[in-house]
């Protein structure tokens, strides 16, 4: 590999790949852990929730856990 492709992949590396990897691992780890939003696929809680709706779901609420993993945190 020549030095200027070398210096090409370093600054790819530098200016997208990493920070878009961060924001994935941010993100991922947010919707793991803490929050996620789930899609109402059915009409089993009419007339409440209509299908097609997007619901927050809390996770913290039930439990604190460790993101990608199924350990509990506890207080």
């Amino acid at each position: 590999m020549s030095r200027a492709w070398r210096r090409r992949l370093r600054r790819l590396w530098h200016e997208w790949i990493k920070p878009l990897l961060v924001v994935a691992i941010v993100l991922g780890s947010f919707r793991s852990a803490i929050a996620d939003w789930n899609d109402v696929p059915t009409n089993s809680m009419l007339p409440t929730i209509l299908p097609g709706d997007q619901v927050f779901v809390n996770k913290v609420t039930y439990d604190l856990q460790m993101p990608f993993t199924t350990w509990r945190v506890r207080a």
